[in-house]
């Protein structure tokens, strides 16, 4: 059994009131406190994500492992196949085509993102995320 004096137990309760504001202020935050981006590919001299996005993601691409770079082109032709769907779907204010074209959309998406979140550095990820999103170019607003 431990024995304490009161201004022990007060400096013990103290410390331990301190730790848990600070982890309830963390966790409100969603604070990173510690990000590795260990050997993901970081920025290279790459054509402008604005004006010419899919050469962007091109030249990215072109430095991911050959599997993971067909995965990667596969998903990206798959989303571009399901953007006239998207577009007549909601020209026509077909709902339920409408719902089944943007959970499609958002699988193949969450595909990419998930590549570039594994690969690249989280500022590059930004910008593919960015210039994958101008490559989705829909009548409607975006899924």
């Amino acid at each position: 059994m431990l024995y304490f004096a009161h201004s022990q137990v007060q400096h013990i309760s103290c410390a331990v009131g301190l730790c848990l504001a600070l982890s309830a202020q963390l966790q409100a935050a969603e604070l990173t406190l510690l990000t590795l981006e260990g050997d993901r590919i970081g920025i290279i001299e790459a054509p402008d994500p604005q004006t010419a996005p899919g050469r962007f993601l091109d030249a990215y691409y072109a430095l991911l492992p050959e599997s993971v770079r067909d995965q990667a082109l596969t998903l990206r032709g798959q989303l571009k196949q399901l953007i006239p769907d998207y577009n007549v779907a909601y020209t026509a204010a077909d709902a339920a085509e409408l719902t089944q074209v943007k959970s499609d959309i958002d699988t193949l998406m969450a595909g990419i993102h998930a590549i570039h979140a594994q690969y690249f550095t989280s500022e590059v990820e930004a910008m593919l995320n960015t210039a994958i999103d101008a490559v989705l170019v829909l009548v409607g607003p975006n899924p």
